[in-house]
């Protein structure tokens, strides 16, 4: 049975009807608020406008900003592609071959400055949720997500610790930027659902490990290099995973190990979980507490994420080769 989602985007095609910018928003996993900065900042998208003054997008706009997304999502930057035609876009996105994006001094870095992590920075230190979504749309915007997420999403959460750890700044802090970063790379990932013959790809954290960010940037490194991710959310014991797993067919498992760095429990559970999966499926570990755990993972045959660069080489096509 189709979905309400999946009739509304036939009917409007069918129809050739116009639709809002909130519509467009559901249709395509972006935020209005990405829907406008692409638009003012790149002129990427030319919408018409009702009497009352409000967006009115077309079939051809929704193609368009679908094109766009995808090929955002594979590495480029949105200032190389916003201009280029439908149908280059769509070429490019065919050929599904992300690359790592370029960043242009120009267009991101004056310097050694980064204007997204410092207005990111900035709004975090002043409690402001909304100045910190922006400053990651605005980032997105221009730099792709991979190298958001390399250029602002890690540096910035490495700050807020060392920031936490000398007394600079709160926990009030650290909990409004996680929510807000949560919440934000979740919406990213649900707009990249992936192929149906892709490779699939769970992705969760183990029992007590709690702190979900670095999953979620590890299912969206995955998912723009075509893996088709189902992501379990944190805090899964190993038999939940372990069935997850064998139900969907997963070609690898990947976990996110951050806090704790001493749990005495977990050895045990990586070594069931290897024990439940099925041989050729690729157990995959990365987060900075994987070196405290170092003896567990190499002997359940684990392969160890370094970075995210090592994530996009590891995921890169859906090729695993073990380290």
């Amino acid at each position: 049975m189709l979905t309400n989602l999946r009739q509304e985007f036939i009917l409007v095609q069918v129809l050739n009807l116009t639709y809002t910018i909130g519509t467009l928003a559901k249709l395509t996993g972006l935020s209005p608020h990405t829907i406008r900065a692409w638009e003012r900042r790149y002129n990427a998208l030319s919408p018409d406008r009702s009497i009352t003054n409000r967006r009115l997008y077309q079939t051809e706009d929704l193609e368009r900003l679908t094109a766009l997304q995808r090929v955002v999502e594979a590495g480029h930057s949105i200032g190389q592609v916003a201009n280029l035609s439908t149908e280059r876009l769509r070429s490019l996105d065919a050929q599904r071959s992300p690359v790592a994006t370029p960043v242009r001094q120009d267009e991101v870095i004056v310097g050694e400055r980064n204007p997204f992590l410092e207005a990111a920075q900035n709004a975090v230190l002043r409690l402001d949720p909304e100045g910190l979504e922006d400053s990651l749309i605005r980032g997105h915007a221009s730099l792709g997500i991979f190298g958001l997420l390399e250029g602002v999403v890690v540096p910035l959460i490495s700050d807020i610790e060392t920031r936490w750890v000398n007394g600079t700044l709160s926990i009030s802090h650290e909990h409004m930027a996680s929510a807000v970063l949560r919440s934000f790379l979740d919406q990213v990932r649900k707009s990249m659902p992936g192929s149906q013959t892709a490779p699939r790809l769970i992705v969760t954290t183990p029992q007590n490990q709690i702190h979900e960010i670095g999953a979620l940037m590890v299912a969206i490194v995955a998912a723009t290099q075509g893996w088709r991710v189902t992501y379990l959310g944190p805090n899964l014991p190993s038999d939940e995973i372990a069935h997850a797993a064998n139900q969907l067919s997963a070609r690898a498992v990947a976990l996110s190990l951050v806090f704790p760095t001493d749990d005495p429990l977990l050895p045990a559970e990586l070594k069931r979980l290897r024990q439940n999966l099925r041989s050729d499926v690729q157990l995959i570990v990365g987060g900075r507490a994987t070196h405290f755990y170092m003896n567990a993972l190499k002997e359940n045959h684990a392969i160890v994420l370094s970075d995210l660069t090592s994530a996009k080489d590891v995921f890169h096509d859906g090729q695993i080769e073990p380290s």
